[in-house]
């Protein structure tokens, strides 16, 4: 691909759909597929929108010196342009999933999103200021691109900028008072870099080179200005004054400069002819740090794809600790290898349950892997509760984890451990006066199964599995979460609830698909249907169509469907099936694999009862 694509004016990204439109970052994505980078407040982590195959994509959380990341988001839209609350609590983004281009705001964990613009255009590019009461976003509003600023929870929205042309991606000055961003609005095919004050005064350009210069961020110390200048085809980080003087350049081949939260250092994307972006850290001066990309491997020649980090989900278990409450969660964490799941206890000696069996802990105290998820189980917990190691460890792990889920009496620990002030929460019918009275903080919730309060998820005696699915859902997505209820026959979506598990016509899937694309590492979009018809869509890196839809009709003859017909067209090959289902009536299938941007592909697959 021409360098010139690589990195086109945000422009031309403006004549193209609403959030791809949202500024220069698509034309890098290109090759490298990162589509914007942003630190997490603390300055351990990078925040990276990760494109794929497709016009979707996701944000995921890269710790720096870890070779795996997390998914942040997880829907079939495309999330990208992360910007995190001063003190880390929440994170704002563009995402398409209302079909244009909104700005979102979703708990740290990237939970409970929540759209923040409701305008008919499209928004993008959220900016979160550094005393975290505002937002500066992109908007398209007036028909042109306008720099705007709203409350942080969305509300009093005013634009700033007052240009009849495009105004791209506003960032604060540390003291909050001014915003940096880019503009066509001088004419000509190239973007400046321009300041503004957020009361949408005191507006003079910076730049005025002859190529086009965008991305640029603040320097949390005030005292410098990074972006990315596109000359001849290549593009270079340079930083300059707040005044627009005394400009340096730092690195060549290299765009989309984002500054630590100590302004110590640069984060920023290669862009070198012909090679994968690759994703590095330098020095203010520009001496480079570390190359960080480790964490998205290479794929082909020129297509990167992330390493998901394997989330650990550590099961509490001590003496008295009642069997389902711990077995059903390990259960429904365990399916499919999604997750590392093991049990933790004060040490590796065997525990007795509260019915007389003994386990053996897959690690002590001192010695667990860090957990993501931690697993409070119910049964007699008096022991548990009056054992200070215990009540710490709970303590410390709920504090640096992602998401603690409390089943039954085990919720009591979690009070014990006074994690449940201020929060929504329900326990074991027996115990919900008792944990109303033991704080009269906690809002008890006695009419569901299951209640949710950020990271805290909390169940009744028998919700723990139900529980488990909330927080696997948040993990991994609400797909995932449906394939494994259905494959437990357990606690299916309503319109599936009063139908046997074998009557849903999942059940006529091929078995066969699997071997003939990477569906660890792939996407689940979709799974879902009734009893007359399925619907199952995987979105993977790698592979020709051709040689993939050769081994699929391979595959699905060999389980013995007829093909009616197929056929061929550019990227997408479609294909329909005849089949006798599992209750021996006439099936039709419709198997497609689609070819996706940067290599990747889509299968879709969707059974029907004959005559459906």
């Amino acid at each position: 691909m021409p360098m010139t694509m690589l990195v086109p004016t945000a422009r031309a990204l403006v004549g193209a759909a609403v959030l791809l439109a949202a500024g220069a970052p698509g034309g890098l994505v290109a090759q490298g597929r990162y589509e914007s980078i942003a630190w997490t407040p603390d300055g351990n982590a990078l925040t990276v929108a990760w494109r794929g195959d497709s016009a979707a994509g996701d944000l995921y959380v890269l710790p720096l010196g870890e070779r795996a990341v997390r998914r942040l988001t997880a829907d079939p839209a495309r999330d990208a342009f992360a910007s995190w609350a001063p003190d880390g609590s929440a994170v704002a983004f563009a995402s398409s999933r209302t079909g244009g281009g909104d700005v979102y705001v979703a708990a740290r964990d990237g939970s409970n999103p929540r759209r923040l613009t409701h305008s008919d255009s499209a928004e993008s590019w959220p900016s979160w200021s550094p005393d975290g009461k505002h937002i500066a976003f992109m908007s398209k509003q007036t028909g042109r691109w306008q720099i705007w600023v709203m409350a942080a929870d969305g509300s009093a929205q005013r634009r700033v900028t007052q240009s009849t042309r495009n105004d791209f991606n506003p960032r604060w000055s540390p003291d909050g008072r001014w915003l940096v961003f880019e503009s066509d609005r001088d004419g000509g095919n190239q973007d400046e870099i321009y300041v503004i004050a957020a009361d949408g005064t005191g507006e003079r350009r910076l730049t005025h080179s002859a190529g086009n210069d965008i991305y640029p961020d603040w320097s949390p110390l005030g005292d410098r200005i990074a972006y990315c200048a596109v000359e001849s085809g290549r593009a270079f980080i340079w930083t300059m004054s707040p005044d627009g003087s005394d400009a340096r350049l730092l690195v060549e081949d290299a765009c989309m400069p984002t500054w630590s939260p100590r302004g110590d250092r640069l984060a920023y994307q290669t862009a070198e002819r012909g090679r994968p972006a690759a994703l590095r850290i330098a020095r203010p001066d520009g001496s480079a740090i570390a190359d960080v990309s480790g964490p998205f491997e290479r794929d082909g020649a020129s297509t990167t794809r992330p390493r998901l980090h394997k989330p650990n989900v550590a099961i509490l278990i001590y003496d008295g600790v009642q069997i389902i409450d711990h077995a059903a969660p390990w259960e429904v964490f365990g399916q499919y290898a999604l997750n590392n799941v093991f049990t933790v206890a004060k040490d590796t000696t065997p525990v007795t349950t509260y019915m007389g069996m003994r386990i053996l802990p897959s690690y002590g105290f001192a010695n667990h892997p860090k957990p993501d998820v931690i697993v409070i189980p119910g049964g007699n917990t008096g022991g548990a509760r009056r054992d200070a190691e215990t009540i710490a460890w709970i303590r410390s792990n709920a504090a640096g984890s992602r998401y603690v889920l409390g089943i039954c009496s085990g919720v009591m620990l979690l009070a014990e451990a006074a994690l449940l002030e201020g929060r929504r929460a329900t326990t074991f019918y027996n115990l919900l006066d008792d944990l109303q009275k033991r704080n009269g903080a906690i809002t008890v919730v006695e009419d569901t199964l299951v209640v949710e309060d950020g990271k805290f998820t909390t169940a009744t005696g028998t919700g723990g599995m139900q529980g488990a699915l909330r927080v696997l859902a948040h993990l991994h997505g609400s797909a995932w979460a449906r394939v494994v209820a259905l494959n437990m026959e357990f606690e299916p979506l309503p319109q599936e609830q009063r139908t046997p598990r074998a009557f849903l016509a999942d059940m006529n899937l091929p078995s066969s698909v699997y071997a003939h694309f990477p569906w660890r590492e792939a996407e689940l979009v979709r799974y879902e249907g009734d009893t007359s018809r399925w619907s199952m869509i995987w979105r993977f890196a790698g592979g020709e169509i051709a040689a993939v839809a050769e081994r699929l009709r391979g595959g699905l003859t060999a389980e013995g469907w007829s093909n009616i017909s197929s056929t061929r067209v550019e990227r997408r090959w479609r294909s329909a099936w005849r089949l006798r289902g599992r209750d021996e009536g006439a099936w039709t299938a419709d198997v497609t694999l689609t070819g996706l941007p940067n290599a990747g592909q889509e299968l879709a697959i969707e059974v029907r009862r004959a005559g459906r």
